[in-house]
């Protein structure tokens, strides 16, 4: 069954503007491209900040949605043990060596790659609760379209993991 739902895609949306600018951008790229997270999951990450506006004219089948979930809160587990114990040591002089055109632009760049390493984890955590958003709303939508059938969510296991991946390493 397909969901087209306006508050899935408003969540969706507000997903990936906060992934593109907050977490997955420039400053920050690098360091997270160090994490054991499968090319599949990189790939649903990808769906979720590059091809939103196809799933909103064709709309997402549950499956759909609940793997980019699943991706998404595995993003966020890896992030929280492999990245941000670390990040300031992932990120030391890249900042400088990839964008010394000037010292102005590199001050201001250096500047601007601090503020972002300084906020990833409130970034972080902003982004597991739209992830969880996402999935209450995904679960309630599931659960109201298969009133005489199993909804979708009771058969896909690794949805049992959401909630430690969502909040552990906090």
């Amino acid at each position: 069954m397909t969901v087209k739902n306006g508050k899935i895609y408003e969540i969706i949306d507000k997903m990936k503007e906060h992934f593109k600018n907050n977490i997955y951008n420039r400053y920050i790229r690098r360091a997270l491209l160090s994490m054991d997270l499968s090319q599949t999951s990189w790939e649903l990450l990808d769906s979720i900040a590059e091809k939103s506006d196809f799933y909103k004219v064709q709309g997402y089948q549950f499956d759909e949605l609940y793997d980019r979930i699943i991706a998404a809160s595995q993003f966020i587990f890896h992030a929280r043990k492999e990245v941000m114990p670390n990040l300031r040591v992932l990120l030391a002089g890249g900042v400088n060596a990839m964008f010394a055109r000037s010292t102005g632009e590199a001050n201001s760049d250096k500047v601007l790659g601090e503020m972002a390493a300084k906020n990833f984890p409130v970034n972080l955590k902003i982004f597991a609760d739209l992830v969880n958003e996402l999935y209450l709303t995904t679960v309630a939508i599931d659960k109201e379209t298969h009133k005489t059938q199993k909804p979708t969510y009771e058969k896909i296991p690794e949805l049992k993991n959401i909630g430690r991946y969502l909040v552990e390493g906090e």
